[in-house]
């Protein structure tokens, strides 16, 4: 051993080692000075424990209490050496015995090779010469490491103590392996590391002996939680004027650690503490990651037993640095790396953390260096609302400001806090957004550009209020998303969403909007995340269905997005806007309002549970919308009443859609002046939201009050300017409702009178649109419309396609077009037969025949007659009595075979509603009395009629006597008209025109001879003897009493060019 000690006054150190005042005695646990006093049955003693724990002290104070003579012998790197190890140890214990070194065994050369030998001679020799009680202390022993002499001093020297004699080695570093053996052979014992830290009772004890007798409870929970009851830490906390808590005195630990500890460590053993100082809990996989190449577990358990201030827990599976040391370890990173390179060191564990899956710590150190990009970029979603349950929970506490946060929070904090009250608070939610993006613009993070404006556009379509703030935002939001930047997923696809929102509420004119649909589509149809899928499908709905009135596409979107699965538990705002938008389509739209009624049912339900109540009033106004489409005005007013209740002070839109419906439900009532007040209030909030789409609609309405008032100059005006806006933000339902206006009152675009003009674009905007119901929808106005359009032959398939899905009536004030859709069809010319909605009924032999019968005796009856006449008829054999019940019975069961709206039984008397239901032949007699007005000039509808009459009437009915009166009836009628045509050409000398008309008179009747009479003349006057003369022969082989004519002397006498005739008299 070296000569450190030799300075010190060996002999007063032998006898009092701590010759001191009483007073300022070491406190110890007494039940550590136990544990000594237990140890000392055996002659080793050995202690191991971190720098500053008491071993010294505990040995000094133990020396002193019990009065034992002391050897102090302290081990530096020189006792590396055992020629220094043995002169040293030789000379302590000379002065221990009263002796001269050379009376002790002198170390021969050999010894030094060897020393076990050589120790047990001169603890042999100096046994019978020590003090009684004698201890001996090797401070420090771990200074020149598990040297092999050392090793064979501890078990060849010092075992070989006389009784009552004691060596104590003092270590930083774990016993050799050969202590196990010695001690196993009850030659040495070890003293527990944890003993020598300090409890509660101790720390006060030790606190009123540093002059700090009225310590608080909170200031010795914080010494014992900063000390770990580490007695140097102790004393250098005590030795504070003030002991509170947080109140560390940082210089006196920062040299007491680089002294006692740093200088002691390997060179690349400092940079890795000082990573590990940055995480609370250590475990052997995280030091692994952060140095593969060190083998993490093994160095930590290494340090954790040569007691650098590493605490294990039970079992390996992690480590902890001691508080002081942690905080030491961190203010050196500061001072060698400084501020930007501890945040890339944090930066890299949190790396590692995160993905072993410690996110909260790592979450921490990233809020902790203010790395919330890092932090934002690991977070399931950055939209609070996309989140649930422990997800949620996770991330509100990683994001949300600290109360020790110093300064503003983080501009991701306030984008956070932001998006989490888009719902709640949007005007709140707004001013942080907007803070957020300032920031975000100033620091050039561009993922928090966007995510930002997203947010702040989010706002303001929430607020439903005053959409004008778009204008600032939409080119921003519009050149970040085409700057290339590399943008999250769902961040990239909310933010294409909140523009495309942005646009069609806004500038639906733009000319980035197709391209934006056509985004949705995409993002409807592949989206995983299901409240985004459901979103963008709402909102993609709504701009097909109501701005751009394409069902076609609007389709395409319902049936590719069905809505979210009841079992992904989606955001309950996504789940009701996907409902409102379903409504729109299946109902309002699309012609379905029962469906339509369903869903908005269960959408007020879920607004209610999951108390989302944004969707409230478009709710309730899509409801009252439906009922007004069905024709049920008390349930209307009802949803209106609600609807009102439910309007909210700066919800600019919802007030604008209430009184547009309300100025419909007021027409509907017959109530103009409210209709008026409710449009003109519903194109002031139109425009104070400045949605432009609802301002064109709501101009319409704005014209029909106006011209219901008697004003027709202003509604043309104000329709021109709905029809200019419709054209600048391409909608086609606005430019639908507007000729639609024009239509109803009779106000054709100004510079184009021509009502049929308009008729015509109506009609054809309509078909391309495809939907069939709209807000104005009224029966009577649409069958008017529908009715001219078939007279005029504009899109008539598309029109009988609607008369057929609404079941229109044709106008009631007017004949029935032919080409009208009616729901029953009626054929007796040609086969009988019966079609109900476009459906054929076959009359098999399920099929009723008395019915059927009874049916085509009303027909030729002409569409009408008394029951008694109906009776008489068909039951001729049964009694009045008795036929009138089977006639009862009987037209039950016709009128449930073709509806009861067809047949109607009114004041004794039976009709068929023709209305309802068409009928060939009683079209027949119509245009044959139409025609009987003026025979001889309307040519078509002549023949015509003989085409119809060609196909046979009741041709099922050959004996029925109704029947044949029916067929004689027609063909006399018929024969009639033909003559007096025949006989109005003539006269015009109009002789294609009477060759024509002859020909088809032969036709229906060979046997009348004024037909062949005058197909001889005009085939005569028109220079055709050929034709003429095969006209005469055929009259003669028909009608041989004919022959004797005067005209067949002449046609005998036929040459090549006929002589002029005067009109033959029929």
């Amino acid at each position: 051993m070296s000569d450190a000690w030799e300075p010190r006054t060996l002999k007063a150190e032998l006898l009092h080692p701590f010759a001191c005042p009483r007073s300022e005695q070491p406190v110890l646990p007494q039940q550590l000075l136990r544990d000594v006093e237990h140890a000392c049955s055996r002659p080793l003693i050995w202690l191991d424990a971190a720098a500053g724990s008491g071993k010294t002290t505990l040995a000094h104070a133990y020396a002193n209490l019990r009065e034992r003579p002391c050897l102090w012998l302290v081990c530096d790197e020189r006792d590396q050496s055992p020629a220094a190890s043995a002169e040293g140890l030789l000379q302590g214990l000379a002065a221990l015995c009263g002796e001269l070194p050379s009376q002790l065994p002198q170390p021969a050369q050999a010894d030094l090779a060897n020393p076990r030998d050589y120790w047990g001679r001169l603890f042999a020799a100096a046994a019978a010469r020590l003090p009684q009680r004698a201890l001996l202390v090797l401070d420090d022993i771990d200074k020149p490491g598990h040297a092999p002499h050392l090793v064979a001093l501890l078990e060849d020297g010092l075992t070989r103590l006389p009784p009552g004699c004691n060596a104590m080695a003092l270590s930083r570093l774990p016993a050799p392996p050969a202590m196990a053996v010695l001690r196993s052979r009850g030659l040495a014992a070890a003293l527990d590391a944890q003993a020598l830290a300090f409890g509660p009772e101790d720390i006060l004890a030790l606190a009123r002996l540093r002059g700090h007798a009225d310590l608080a409870p909170k200031a010795l929970e914080f010494l014992r939680q900063a000390s770990w009851g580490w007695a140097a830490g102790l004393a250098l906390l005590l030795d504070q004027p003030r002991v509170q808590a947080g109140l560390v005195p940082v210089e006196a630990l920062d040299d007491y650690f680089s002294l006692e500890v740093v200088r002691r460590l390997p060179p690349d053993m400092l940079p890795w503490l000082c990573e590990l100082a940055r995480v609370g809990e250590i475990t052997p996989a995280l030091a692994q990651g952060l140095h593969p190449e060190r083998g993490g577990g093994a160095l930590l358990d290494g340090l954790w037993r040569n007691h650098c201030f590493v605490a294990r827990r039970a079992g390996g599976e992690a480590y902890a640095l001691h508080p002081m040391f942690c905080d030491f370890l961190r203010r050196h990173a500061l001072r060698v790396l400084g501020a930007r390179q501890l945040c890339e060191m944090d930066r890299r564990i949190a790396a590692v953390l995160w993905a072993q899956g410690r996110e909260d710590e790592a979450a921490a150190m990233l809020a902790r260096q203010g790395l919330f990009s890092d932090l934002v970029q690991r977070l399931p979603s950055v939209f609070p609302d996309w989140l649930r349950g422990e997800p949620l929970r996770r991330a509100r506490q990683w994001m949300q400001p600290r109360p020790q946060q110093q300064g503003q929070p983080h501009p991701w904090q306030e984008c956070w806090i932001g998006l989490g009250r888009l719902g709640q608070a949007p005007a709140e939610a707004r001013a942080a957004l907007q803070r957020a993006f300032m920031a975000f613009a100033e620091e050039g993070d561009g993922v928090g550009e966007v995510v930002a404006l997203t947010g702040i556009v989010e706002t303001i379509i929430n607020q439903w209020g005053d959409f004008h703030a778009l204008d600032r935002w939409i080119p921003e939001l519009d050149r970040l998303l085409d700057a290339g930047l590399s943008l999250p997923e769902d961040v990239a696809l909310r933010a294409q969403v909140a523009l495309f929102m942005a646009m069609m509420y806004r500038q639906p004119g733009h000319a980035g909007l197709p391209a934006l649909a056509a985004a949705m589509h995409r993002i409807a149809e592949r989206c995983a995340h299901e409240p985004l899928r459901a979103y963008a499908a709402a909102q993609l709905l709504l701009y097909q269905s109501w701005w751009r009135g394409d069902m076609v596409a609007a389709r395409l979107v319902f049936e590719l997005a069905p809505g979210p699965d009841a079992d992904a538990r989606p955001v309950p705002a996504a789940l009701i806007a996907w409902t409102v938008a379903q409504s729109v389509y299946q109902g309002l739209m699309h012609g379905e309002p029962a469906d339509a009624m369903a869903l908005l049912d269960s959408g007020l339900a879920l607004g209610w549970r999951s108390e989302v109540h944004a969707w409230d009033s478009l709710l309730l106004g899509q409801s009252l919308w439906c009922c007004l489409s069905t024709g049920k005005l008390a349930e209307a007013r009802a949803f209106a009443r609600r609807m009102a209740r439910s309007l909210r002070p700066g919800r600019h839109l919802d007030h604008s859609y209430y009184h547009h419906l309300g100025s419909i439900l007021a027409l509907h009532e017959g109530d103009h002046p409210a209709m008026r007040a409710h449009a003109q209030a519903a194109l002031r909030c139109a425009r104070d939201a400045g949605v432009p789409w609802a301002e064109g609609i709501v101009l319409c309405a704005v014209a029909r009050a106006q011209a219901l008032h008697g004003d027709a100059s202003a509604a043309r005006l104000s329709l021109d300017e709905a029809e200019a806006l419709a054209s600048r933000i391409r909608s086609d339902t606005v430019h639908f409702d507007v000729l639609l206006a024009r239509l109803e009152l009779g106000l054709g675009q100004t510079g184009t009178p021509d009502p049929d003009d308009t008729l015509r674009r109506w009609m054809v905007l309509w078909c391309r649109s495809g939907f069939t119901n709209f807000p104005w929808w009224r029966d009577a106005v649409v069958a008017a419309q529908c009715a001219k359009a078939l007279a005029h032959g504009i899109e008539p398939e598309f029109v009988r396609k609607i008369i057929r899905a609404r079941r229109l009536q044709p106008p009631p004030d007017a004949p029935v077009p032919p080409s009208w859709q009616l729901p029953v069809e009626i054929r007796v010319l040609g086969p009988f037969g019966i079609e109900i909605d476009g459906r054929a009924i076959a009359a098999s032999g399920k099929t009723p025949k008395k019915p059927l019968e009874l049916l085509k005796l009303l027909v030729a009856l002409g569409g009408q007659a008394c029951k008694t006449r109906l009776a008489e008829v068909l039951w001729p054999h049964l009694d009045d009595i008795a036929a009138q019940q089977v006639l009862r019975v009987t037209l039950h069961r016709l009128r449930n075979l073709v509806g009861h709206d067809g047949i109607v039984c009114l004041a004794g008397r039976v009709s068929i509603d023709e209305h309802r239901c068409r009928v060939d032949l009683l079209g027949m007699f119509r245009d044959l009395a139409s025609l009987e007005q003026a025979p001889g000039q309307q040519a078509d509808l002549l023949f015509d009629l003989l085409a119809r009459h060609a196909a046979g009437v009741f041709p099922g009915e050959p004996e029925a006597g109704w029947a044949a009166d029916v067929r004689h009836q027609l063909r006399a009628r018929l024969s009639a008209c033909l003559h007096a045509r025949t006989q109005a050409c003539a006269a015009a000398a109009q002789w294609e025109d009477l060759a024509a008309c002859c020909e088809r008179g032969l036709a229906f009747d060979a046997h009348d001879a004024a037909f062949h009479h005058g197909l001889i003349q005009a085939c005569l006057e028109l220079g055709r003897p050929r034709e003429a003369r095969d006209a005469y022969l055929r009259c003669v082989e028909l009608l041989p009493n004919q022959a004797d004519l005067p005209l067949a002397a002449l046609c005998a006498r036929l040459g090549g060019t006929p002589p002029s005739a005067r009109p033959i008299s029929l």
